[in-house]
């Protein structure tokens, strides 16, 4: 009888050293080289059917039949719970908690946490000896928390422990995320508000800007206009002076200022008889 054939019966494939293929290599030829009247039988155990040598598990002459043994059901876990709890007292609500949460362990699982259900039910009270819910429940996650049961990985409860607490963190990121996500927005809608106002502001200054400008265009046009008239005064002034020269208290009151500017101006540059 060979046990946990798989250590040494690995897929060559996976071989890391030349030791381990020379243990194969013998195993292989024992098993094939009997004779038909040869009364031996080798009987292999594995919990790793998949990972075996394919010369081994799957050449005819060598294994000529494979029995599974299942995981134990609902029935077969009270049994064997019942089996491993010796002189341990197992109320009934405490028994049918440790049958749902052993679903999809093997038999040395459930023979591990009964003894170490024991252990907590005795440290806590050594005389009753009988085990309370708290006890399973410090066993079950005194087992999950350090994964030392052989299987227990693979039991759906403890699946099921760790993906609600993936759930849990992922839901605590989410919130994170959330909440970063609300700050960054709250952020995002002070610097909008900000730009808002600055850009009111601005458009405020230039509005003030445009309305200054169409006064200042509007002095212009007055202050032009103004100097056409003063033009056409000069103008008209000189003329006059040309036409008929006379001293500036001669013409009408209404031109006096004008014809007093032009008159000195044309006296401090008075042209020629000629010229005239």
């Amino acid at each position: 009888m060979i046990e946990d054939v798989h250590l040494i019966a690995r897929d060559r494939q996976d071989l890391e050293t030349p030791i381990q293929e020379s243990l194969l290599n013998p195993l292989l030829n024992e098993m094939h080289g009997l004779r038909e009247h040869a009364e031996v039988l080798f009987i292999l155990t594995t919990n790793r059917p998949r990972t075996l040598e394919r010369a081994l598990a799957g050449r005819p002459g060598r294994i000529d039949q494979a029995v599974e043994f299942p995981l134990p059901d609902d029935s077969g876990r009270r049994r064997l719970i019942d089996l491993y709890r010796r002189q341990l007292v197992l109320p009934e609500e405490v028994m049918e908690e440790a049958v749902r949460r052993t679903d999809g362990v093997s038999p040395a699982c459930i023979k591990e946490l009964m003894r170490r259900t024991a252990q907590q039910a005795a440290e806590r009270d050594a005389e009753t000896g009988t085990a309370v819910r708290a006890d399973l429940d410090s066993a079950l996650a005194h087992a999950e928390d350090a994964e030392s049961l052989q299987g227990w990985a693979a039991s759906p409860h403890l699946q099921l422990a760790l993906v609600e607490e993936q759930r849990d963190d992922l839901a605590n990121q989410l919130a994170a995320l959330s909440t970063d996500n609300e700050e960054l927005s709250a952020q995002l809608g002070r610097v909008a508000d900000e730009k808002t106002a600055q850009a009111r502001a601005l458009e405020a200054d230039y509005k003030a800007l445009q309305a200054e400008t169409e006064t200042l265009r509007a002095d212009k046009d007055t202050l032009a206009d103004k100097l056409a008239v003063v033009e056409v005064e000069l103008s008209v002034a000189a003329v006059f002076l040309l036409v008929v020269p006379a001293p500036p208290g001669a013409l009408p009151s209404a031109c006096s200022p004008v014809v007093s500017v032009v008159h000195r101006s044309m006296r401090a540059h008075k042209p020629s008889t000629r010229g005239r």
